[in-house]
């Protein structure tokens, strides 16, 4: 057996026995082979039903980004201190151990709606129900996973995040369109501020060492 080989029957005997990060929505959601975490297709489908759930029951909406920090140079370096780490090897190991460390994370929370999906080859996303005016909470929240990803990996990972108003109630709920084209925004509004501060770090030769920045949305 070669070392590919090895890794993803390693990483399929894992994930039989994790749960996927879910709670309220997305249980029937594909898991990212690599990660554990939901498969990001089946989020992005989702997500405009979740928006309306959450209106429909008067909860805002969390939304946090979270990107490694500098995840090229770590591949480079493992690539330079280990023949077996060629490719993108090291990369993924990093990544399914962030899924692991996400996955544990949000299983300690409390919370009747949530999930954690891949997005992109680098990134997650957290999502969670939030109640109305809790903002401060789940600023906390994601405070708390950056911590928990400090001490499981080799990395930092840095984070974008807001909480989106939906509405006090479910009346006058929109179509499906309006929460898909509302889905889009918010996500491109959080990668958005995630990115604009990491390059004004770069810019400043400042590193970045797992920020946590809040994106302002209308």
């Amino acid at each position: 057996m070669n070392l590919e080989d090895l890794a993803a029957t390693e990483t399929e005997s894992r994930l039989i026995n994790t749960p996927l990060p879910v709670a309220g929505w997305c249980s029937d959601a594909r898991q990212d082979p690599i990660t554990g975490l939901v498969a990001f297709p089946d989020f992005n489908y989702l997500l405009p039903d979740i928006l309306a759930i959450c209106q429909l029951r008067g909860f805002d909406i969390g939304i946090a980004i979270g990107d490694v920090d500098n995840l090229k140079e770590y591949v480079e370096n493992s690539k330079s201190m280990d023949a077996a780490s060629y490719g993108h090897l090291a990369g993924c190991a990093l990544m399914q151990r962030l899924g692991f460390a996400a996955t544990g994370w949000f299983h300690t929370l409390d919370v009747p709606f949530g999930c954690v999906s891949t997005f992109g080859g680098d990134e997650i996303i957290v999502l969670l129900a939030v109640e109305q005016g809790a903002d401060d909470a789940f600023e906390a929240k994601v405070v708390d996973l950056r911590n928990e990803l400090f001490g499981a990996l080799p990395r930092s990972v840095s984070f974008g995040w807001t909480v989106a108003r939906l509405g006090d109630d479910g009346s006058g709920l929109a179509d499906r369109q309006y929460y898909r084209l509302r889905s889009i925004g918010l996500l491109s509004a959080v990668d958005q501020a995630l990115f604009r501060q990491k390059s004004a770090l770069h810019g400043a030769g400042l590193p970045c060492d797992g920020f946590v920045t809040k994106a302002n949305i209308a």
